[in-house]
This record gives structure tokens, sequence and C-alpha cells, in this order.
């Protein structure tokens, strides 16, 4: 058995032994110093240039403009009216120019008959003068073609200058009056082109501004 001495004589052995030991288990592994290689810079530049190009969202296509409609105005057009025979061919201008169209009578209402006569001229004449007299409350009527164009002329002479006259253009089935010939005005005189270009029917209402009159009516178509 190891005396006390002995014993004593290792110890410092022993301590110098365990401090060591302990160092060698609390110190850090040395610091890896070796740089890591250099990345090449030409590999990266040829991947990034062997990259496939990012898709850029596809832009929509500009949308059409609203179309618009528009409705094209039909061209105005001169209105045609047949007369009462089916003739009459009214340039519109022409025919309101001449007419009144916001008077129309009937037959009747131009007034009580009391002489209707159709007038034509003798062959190679252009007019006529027609002589009758006129009952007091009554109207004598006269009635003729003539042709869009033309020239009337019309005029009453009579013993008291006392009648007097109106004339009327048939169009949609009414009389028209002439201005200037208009019924009360009192017409003696009336000189007038007649609108259209075909066949016009036209009517000539003699009275009297006071009882009976005898008369001498012209009428002229040139």
């Amino acid at each position: 058995m190891m005396s006390l001495h002995s014993q004593l004589r290792f110890l410092p052995l022993v301590a110098i032994a365990i401090v060591q030991i302990s160092c060698a288990q609390t110190s850090s592994p040395p610091a890896d110093t070796t740089a890591a290689p250099a990345q090449d810079s030409t590999s990266e530049e040829i991947t990034s240039t062997n990259k496939a190009p990012e898709a850029s969202a596809p832009q929509s296509a500009p949308s059409a403009p609203d179309e618009t409609t528009s409705e094209v105005a039909p061209a105005p057009q001169s209105p045609n009216a047949a007369s009462a025979s089916g003739d009459g061919d009214f340039q519109g201008v022409e025919l309101g120019s001449a007419v009144d169209l916001s008077q129309g009578y009937s037959d009747a209402e131009t007034g009580t008959t009391g002489i209707s006569e159709t007038v034509q001229f003798a062959p190679g004449t252009s007019s006529a003068t027609l002589s009758a007299g006129v009952a007091p409350g009554t109207v004598n009527k006269y009635y003729l073609t003539a042709n869009g164009g033309q020239v009337m002329d019309v005029n009453i002479s009579s013993i008291e200058s006392n009648g007097v006259f109106g004339v009327y253009l048939k169009y949609e089935n009414m009389w028209r009056p002439f201005y200037g010939a208009e019924q009360g005005t009192g017409a003696t005189e009336w000189m007038g082109t007649l609108p259209g270009n075909a066949p016009v029917e036209l009517l000539v209402v003699v009275g009297s501004v006071r009882g009976g009159v005898a008369y001498d009516l012209f009428i002229g178509i040139d």
C-alpha cells in the first residue's frame, strides 16, 4: 500500500492533467481560413444571358370606337297632288305661293248656283267673253281646264261696277282660292301663272256686291 507521502507527491501531476483536459474541452476549434474560390464572372454572365426572358402580359387590343348610327335625313321632295280628275301635278312652293292652301271650299260652299257653265274656247282662240246676269243671293260658276305654267287673265265689267268674281284651283278635292282673287275680296281683275306642270281644274265664281248685276266676264289662258 502506497504511503501517504507518496500520494502527496502525485497530487500536483493529477491536478495539471485535469486542468489540461478541461482546457481542451472548452477551447473552440480553429477557424477555417481557407477562402472560398471566387465565382467565375464569365459563367455568371453566360448563365444570365441564357436565361429565358420573362414573358410580359399581353396588351389588350385597343377597343374599337363605339359605332354611332346616324340617320341620313331624306332629301325634301316636292309634293305631287292629284286634282279631282287625277291630272294635277303641283310643285309645293309654286302652289303655296299662288294659292291659299289654308282655305278650302266644297262646290256648294262657293255660293248658291245661278248659272253653271263649262268654258271652252273657240278653235284657234285662247280667250272668251261671257255675258250674263246674276240674280240677288246667287252666283254664277264657270269651270275650265288649263295647263300648269300658263297665264290666266280674268276681268269683269258691269254697268254699276258691282260685279265681282273669285278664282279657284282644285287641290285635294277642295277649291282653293288664288291670292288676290279670294272670296269676299271684291276682285274685278286678276292675272296669275297657274302652278304645276299638268292640267289643272279651275273655277271662276261671279257675284254681286249689291243686288243683281249684268256683266261681261273675260277669261283668257295664254
